[in-house]
């Protein structure tokens, strides 16, 4: 079995008596890119189907090859998982897996993640205010790179935050990509696993600090917090094992692409 050293962890218990879930947290681990023969073919929903292997609440839809590959993987972290006797890994499973690109749904979620990085101190632009004439500007179809829709984009949000825009821009893409950009989730390959995690938080202006219990619902401001779980060290470690890998652990160690192996 694919083991972490439990001794470098420190357990936690979250809840009371019979409810109580247990965590265990190590130290924040190196983190890792792999843009090695990632998927970059879209494919449409006809051929995926619905996975229903270890892991599965019968909501993520992925391409017939990756079932077997994919169940291997849930299999080996959720039995690691009960003999740990860890509820993130117990609890964990692939939450979704082929998406249609360039939605309005994505260009929702685009701004979302704009605002995300505005709003949160820790990224250094909380002095920048989104322009609300531009929000319909961030939803639409924008494209990247020199596409003319993007170009135009930053052009005039140069006017609000000058010198700033291209930074916040690239943080930003760290976490989601906007309508009209490539979307992994599109070629079929790729899941996203959702699990609970043990972490703390800042609340009533940052002046407490609390315990919390949560799931990572693919949320980038808990992606600290979720490679340091016993999910996320696993998976930061084995899952090339089984050909899965996120593209940057330390953006989004839920993120699983299929890396096929060359025949």
């Amino acid at each position: 079995m694919l083991r972490l050293n439990k001794a470098d962890a420190v357990p936690h218990t979250f809840g009371k008596a019979d409810k109580a879930h247990t965590y265990y947290v190590w130290e924040t681990p190196k983190s890792h890119e792999n843009y090695t023969n990632r998927p970059l073919q879209y494919t449409t929903l006809d051929p995926t189907t619905f996975y229903t292997g270890r892991g599965s609440k019968g909501t993520a839809r992925l391409l017939p090859e990756v079932h077997a590959p994919a169940n291997l993987l849930m299999s080996a972290l959720l039995d690691y998982g009960d003999e740990l006797g860890d509820w993130g890994i117990q609890n964990a499973f692939i939450q979704n897996g082929w998406r249609e690109p360039d939605t309005v749904e994505q260009g929702v979620h685009y701004l979302e993640n704009i605002m995300m990085v505005l709003n949160n101190p820790q990224f250094g632009f909380s002095g920048l205010q989104f322009p609300k004439e531009l929000e319909g500007d961030a939803e639409g179809m924008l494209g990247e790179g020199k596409d003319s829709r993007w170009l135009a984009f930053k052009e005039k949000l140069r006017k609000y935050w000058g010198g700033q825009t291209d930074d916040v821009l690239n943080k930003v893409a760290q976490f989601y990509v906007p309508r009209g950009a490539f979307n992994p989730h599109a070629t079929g390959l790729v899941f996203d696993l959702n699990f609970p995690i043990y972490h703390h938080v800042w609340k009533e202006n940052h002046t407490l600090y609390a315990e919390e219990e949560d799931p990572v619902d693919a949320l980038p401001i808990l992606n600290e917090a979720a490679l340091r779980s016993a999910t996320g060290m696993w998976l930061n470690k084995y899952s090339m094992l089984f050909n899965f890998d996120s593209y940057n652990t330390g953006r989004e160690i839920w993120h699983m692409e299929w890396r096929k192996p060359n025949k």
